[in-house]
């Protein structure tokens, strides 16, 4: 049985975290590189420069500058819209002095026709209402007199049922005309006060228009629409990324760590069964220090033993110094796999599945090493 496995070193952040961001660092230039593809387009091109010149420098950030070149047809245009949108700031600069004058007095509504008010809409519509009823009294006063001599005429005295009855009839048409020559006072009122809104309405926009229109002016003057740059399709390159060297790194640092304790629980599930089985034997032989030849022949089996050096012959067979595994005694003695080739009745297969070799039949004597 072999030695004891080694646990495996554990990566340095330091050093891992330094080279993820050298590869990050790396990549990035080459995106930008594969990024910035210089076009050609009827309306014009553009071309990229590098600064680093095409060399990568860990140490320093890459720069890259663009230039954009209309074409023939393009320029003209730029130039001609310039030449207008200067022409029309020109004139909108001579909009200053009368922007400044319209601007320059306080803003006010004064002079303008007054906002009616609520004394104002009952004045219009009792002035409606008087209006109709001038209209109505003369002809209520010629009824009435109509009526008094028709009742005289057909012998309908003062006072009787039939008198009050015709009279009672007369009142409520003229209480009806009345109500009539309210209700249209109030919509006369309303006429009246709508046209006095519209002219307050109409002076206030006229107001307005007049105090913005050099500002109108000026800003129509100033805002020409500017010539547009040609547009240029993005890059197909394509998009390169950083291998992850601390992923990696971590994986195999768990994969060797997982190898590492598979084996160590193998290790220790072998002893763990050797020390059990050796514990009882031991204890039967007196321990340790004190095994008898029978007990040190059912640990003949080399896969029991570790540090095993050759010390020569004896009696034609091998014999080798070693210590059984987890002990720190050393013994003397064969190894059962050898005599099993030359003596074969000398070896026996334990119930352990471990190798014996009976001492008595080779002629060897297994001893402890002072």
């Amino acid at each position: 049985m072999g030695s004891s496995p080694k646990a495996p070193a554990a990566p340095d952040p330091a050093a891992t975290a330094a080279a993820q961001g050298a590869a990050n660092k790396e990549t990035a230039y080459w995106n930008a590189i594969m990024g910035n593809v210089d076009q050609e387009t009827p309306y014009g091109s553009i071309q990229y420069t590098d600064s680093s010149n095409g060399v990568y420098d860990p140490n320093k950030a890459p720069t890259f500058s663009s230039k954009i070149t209309l074409s023939p047809a393009q320029q003209q245009l730029l130039d001609s819209q310039q030449a207008n949108d200067q022409g029309l700031q020109d004139l909108g600069s001579a909009q200053m002095g009368r922007i400044s004058d319209a601007v320059s007095s306080p803003y006010s509504f004064e002079g303008l026709p007054d906002a009616p008010s609520y004394s104002d809409v009952n004045a219009l519509s009792q002035a409606g209402q008087d209006a109709i009823l001038s209209r109505l009294n003369p002809q209520f006063e010629r009824d009435e007199e109509a009526l008094r001599t028709r009742l005289i005429n057909q012998g309908i005295g003062t006072g009787s049922q039939a008198y009050n009855t015709e009279y009672d009839r007369f009142n409520q048409a003229k209480n009806d005309a009345r109500q009539q020559a309210i209700l249209g006072g109030q919509q006369y009122g309303g006429n009246e006060l709508q046209q006095m809104l519209n002219l307050r309405n109409q002076g206030i926009q006229e107001y307005n228009a007049q105090r913005n229109a050099p500002l109108n002016e000026y800003s129509a003057l100033t805002s020409g629409q500017q010539i547009q740059n040609p547009s240029f399709q993005g890059s197909q390159a394509g998009n390169a990324m950083a291998g992850d060297i601390q992923g990696a790194t971590q994986n195999a640092y768990q994969n060797a760590m997982g190898l590492y304790n598979s084996k160590v629980g193998a290790q220790n599930s072998t002893q763990s069964s050797l020390f059990g089985l050796g514990g009882s034997l031991l204890g039967a032989a007196g321990g340790a220090g004190g095994f008898a030849p029978l007990f040190a022949g059912m640990f003949s089996d080399r896969r029991l033993k570790e540090n095993i050096k050759p010390l020569g012959e004896e009696n034609g067979h091998n014999v080798y110094e070693f210590n059984y595994v987890g002990l720190d005694q050393k013994y003397v003695g064969v190894m059962a796999d050898e005599v099993e080739k030359t003596h074969p009745e000398a070896v026996k297969t334990m119930e352990n599945g471990f190798l014996g070799v009976d001492y008595g039949k080779i002629g060897v004597e297994f001893r402890e090493v002072e």
